[in-house]
């Protein structure tokens, strides 16, 4: 059995501004090789009410509170909607150093296939923005030991649509 425990940092929102969709259906979904648990913090930066052409980095760390290790784990995200995909923005952040690599996959298809690559104006987004992006898949080669995390989270920017 698969536990995921999912932490979320909410911003406080002023009356009449845009929230950063932190909430909005957000899937972050987590598969892995081996049963472990896993804990996931969601961050959104910044916190605070934002304006419509605002960018918006979400990071996400991840840490195993299992008794042993996770063997290739895998994270999705989803791009959360009335924003649009900054190309070149998604992060591996800085991985443990069991964890060998991490590749970055991108789907355009609501996470069904990963084989969309980002490009700047794709979806009709302004320049560096690529609105077909769905999803952004985090693939980690290695092992995730119990109670370690990254000193950096995985994540990626977003533009909140005008």
């Amino acid at each position: 059995m698969i536990a995921i425990a999912v932490l979320w940092l909410l911003p406080c929102i002023a009356p009449g501004s845009v929230q950063p969709p932190l909430t909005d259906a957000r899937d972050v979904i987590v598969e892995q090789a081996q049963a472990g648990d896993v804990q996931l913090t969601l961050k959104v930066t910044p916190a605070t009410s934002q304006l419509p052409g605002a960018e918006l980095t979400y990071t996400m760390d991840y840490k195993n509170t299992g008794a042993g290790p996770i063997a290739n784990l895998i994270i999705a995200d989803n791009v959360p909607a009335g924003t649009e995909f900054k190309v070149n923005s998604a992060s591996i952040g800085s991985p443990p150093g069991s964890v060998a690599s991490i590749a970055l996959e991108y789907s355009d298809d609501g996470g069904a296939s990963w084989t969309y690559a980002p490009t700047s104006g794709g979806g009709g987004a302004p320049p560096s923005f690529d609105s077909n992006v769905t999803h952004v898949r985090f693939v980690m080669t290695g092992k995730l030991h119990p109670g370690v995390v990254p000193q950096v989270g995985v994540g990626f920017t977003v533009r909140i649509r005008d």
